[in-house]
């Protein structure tokens, strides 16, 4: 029978053949895989989603705990906690400007009978406008401290050859 057809016909027959053979490979295996495919990829999307969540959830949890000992502990503030406080203004309003700190030394604290004083001074380096305008942000901001003093004074820079002007300022707390 196939020596009585065309090379045409031979031609549409192997194509019709190749048809009916990839519809049925379709439909037994093929369809089958691609819909499983597709499960797995939901699948692994909602693992992924998951482990995201257990991430979130433990950094919660380790915020909660954190609290929780915060709430626990007294109500004194430790040294650093004051000295942390004034670096953190500091940069904060040092970070846009063309000033900088200088000198940061560590805090002095004395007690007398009733009175806790802690008093830390710092030294700034920058353009007088530039210190000004820090002073005042420091004063008006977020309380910190008292600033008790502030001094300014200039110094010849031999190295670089030219004068620098510096800000030396007293903050204090009295508890």
């Amino acid at each position: 029978m196939w020596d009585k057809l065309t090379i045409k016909q031979r031609y549409a027959a192997a194509i019709g053949g190749m048809v009916l053979v990839l519809w049925v490979v379709w439909s037994f295996s093929l369809s089958n895989t691609v819909e499983l495919y597709g499960k797995y990829q939901d699948q692994k999307a909602e693992i992924e989603k998951y482990q995201e969540m257990k991430v979130q959830l433990m950094r919660q949890k380790s915020k909660v705990e954190q609290h929780l000992s915060d709430l626990n502990q007294p109500e004194e503030e430790s040294i650093s906690d004051f000295q942390e406080r004034i670096l953190f203004r500091l940069t904060e309003e040092l970070e846009n400007r063309r000033a900088r700190i200088a000198e940061f030394p560590n805090l002095h604290e004395e007690e007398s009978k009733q009175l806790h004083v802690k008093t830390q001074h710092f030294i700034l380096e920058g353009d007088y406008f530039e210190l000004l305008e820090v002073l005042h942000h420091l004063e008006n901001g977020p309380y910190m401290g008292s600033i008790a003093s502030v001094h300014f004074y200039k110094k010849k820079n031999k190295r670089l050859r030219k004068v620098q002007l510096f800000m030396k300022v007293y903050v204090q707390e009295i508890a």
